[in-house]
């Protein structure tokens, strides 16, 4: 499968190339947040190391290119300002223990549907706030696994 580690490896390693990868994941072992279908992707190499390309051709070293559109940080969406004072006043992010965070509430309840959909909607919400001449919503990429470009 993709998501193993490629360092070290370069293209002719690999039988398919540098192939982009993906891999639904399973939520119903409790170590697992809980979201609808959730799903991996994996952009194998980057620039350097192969993979990634300025104008992707489906040779084994240039089957991707990443455009910018825009990012949302997760201190945005968990509020925390200062990192340093966060944990100097001994807050916490997320507490598996009592499922919920101190000084911040994005990470609670993370096996509740309903806050997991909440805070997908966050950040779709505080994206569209900050790049509201991008698409929010673009619908989700297809995860064939039987397929040759999910599984290299």
């Amino acid at each position: 499968r993709q998501f193993g580690s490629l360092e070290g490896q370069t293209p002719s390693d690999r039988p398919n190339g540098m192939v982009v990868g993906c891999q639904e994941h399973a939520t119903a072992a409790e170590e697992y947040p809980l979201y609808p279908e959730p799903t991996v992707f994996s952009l194998p190499g980057g620039l350097y190391a192969g993979g990634e390309c300025a104008a992707p051709d489906g040779t084994d070293n240039c089957t991707w290119r990443a455009y910018y559109a825009g990012e949302v940080k997760l201190d945005e969406l968990s509020g925390i300002a200062d990192d340093f004072l966060f944990c100097r006043n001994s807050q916490v992010e997320y507490n598996a223990t009592t499922d919920v965070g101190k000084g911040t509430s994005f990470w609670n309840f993370r096996r509740n549907m309903s806050w997991s959909l909440h805070r997908m909607q966050f950040v779709k919400e505080l994206f569209e706030t900050k790049y509201p001449s991008y698409p929010a919503d673009i619908g989700e990429p297809r995860c064939d696994s039987s397929s040759s470009m999910a599984s290299a």
